[in-house]
């Protein structure tokens, strides 16, 4: 494993990782990635990361983003029990875009009574973190023996909610599919940041990101600055 294999991974990740999942901004808060479900009886419906699902009014949603539009079928208020097959490629400002007979149309919510998923289409579901890669909830964890030999570890510290944190993790998940299992990502886990793995380790401020180099050494610390160029840098650092 050498730094040249580092910079084509993370070349390849930044191609992907904004495109792995679909995204779900709400009227206030964060935004959430995973699978667009559908929508009914006046709620979105959506799977996220972590295998939860959604149920939001459409007054909670200001946009959703699609990694690649989806056959779907469309049922109308107007036009109840009948269905037309369209595209569904996203919502934006209270309005559904879907392409119908080849042209891009939009329509309010307020006319829409239902959007089902078409099951053929083809969708990643291993995309989404089972959980595997936690290695701890807040409760204390020993890291003397995280590191697995002969690989780059990375330990994030996360605090689910906080933007840089989920973006970034999901870039060094982007990373390691790409690695062919050269790279290893832990992560622990603190809803509040102040569990006592948080003080077993001092560690005051969420994300924080680890690197453990080929011998299992903790190698660098990224606690203020975490770009996706930072972390490429200290993966490349890590595998000398």
């Amino acid at each position: 494993m050498n730094r040249t294999f580092f910079t084509v991974l993370v070349i390849a990740a930044f191609a992907s990782v904004a495109s792995a999942l679909d995204t779900l901004e709400p009227s206030a808060g964060p935004a959430v990635q995973g699978f667009f479900l559908g929508y009914d009886k006046g709620t979105f419906n959506f799977m996220t990361r972590d295998k939860k699902t959604m149920h939001e009014r459409p007054s909670a949603v200001k946009k959703v983003t699609m990694d690649k539009p989806l056959k779907a079928s469309l049922e109308l208020k107007t036009k109840r029990g009948g269905r037309d097959d369209v595209i569904f490629a996203g919502f934006e400002l209270g309005n559904f875009i879907i392409v119908r007979s080849g042209k891009e149309e939009k329509l309010p919510v307020l006319n829409v009574a239902a959007i089902h998923v078409d099951s053929g289409n083809e969708r990643n579901m291993d995309e989404l973190s089972d959980g595997d890669n936690i290695i701890s909830k807040g409760e204390e964890t020993d890291l003397s023996h995280v590191a697995e030999a002969g690989k780059v570890t990375v330990v994030h510290f996360h605090q689910p909610g906080i933007v840089s944190s989920e973006r970034e993790g999901n870039f060094l998940t982007a990373l390691v599919r790409q690695s062919k299992g050269k790279l290893v990502y832990k992560r622990i886990v603190c809803e509040k940041g102040t569990e006592p793995v948080a003080k077993q380790y001092k560690v005051a401020s969420f994300p924080q990101f680890w690197f453990y180099n080929k011998s299992g050494q903790l190698n660098e610390k990224l606690t203020d600055r975490f770009t996706e160029q930072d972390i490429g840098d200290a993966i490349k650092k890590a595998s000398r």
